[in-house]
């Protein structure tokens, strides 16, 4: 399966480094699919549900309001004010609610 490198950062620091094979994130203009080999692209974030997938797992996330880019390398950098761990999709669209 094909990855590429996400890193998500608030003011406080990396929440999440790591390999994943999807993304997928609350862009302002609906959501937004990041798989390998995206093209390079910038696009503003609304607060909502994050959700990655690494090999077998999948992990959830709430963000705020920030913004998304995939760079020439095909590298992803996620930059929110707020990022919060949630269980499940449900839980993170809950807690990213304004």
């Amino acid at each position: 399966m094909n990855t590429y490198q996400l890193s998500i950062i608030t003011p406080g620091g990396k929440v999440f480094d790591g390999r994943v094979e999807s993304l997928v994130a609350p862009g302002s203009e609906g959501f937004l699919g990041i798989w390998a080999n995206h093209a390079p692209m910038a696009a503003a974030l609304r607060p909502g549900p994050l959700t990655l997938k690494q090999e077998a797992e999948t992990l959830y996330f709430a963000v705020s309001s920030g913004i998304l880019e995939v760079d020439s390398q095909r590298n992803v950098l996620v930059l929110c004010d707020d990022v919060v761990e949630a269980p499940s999709r449900e839980a993170a669209k809950s807690k990213s609610a304004p």
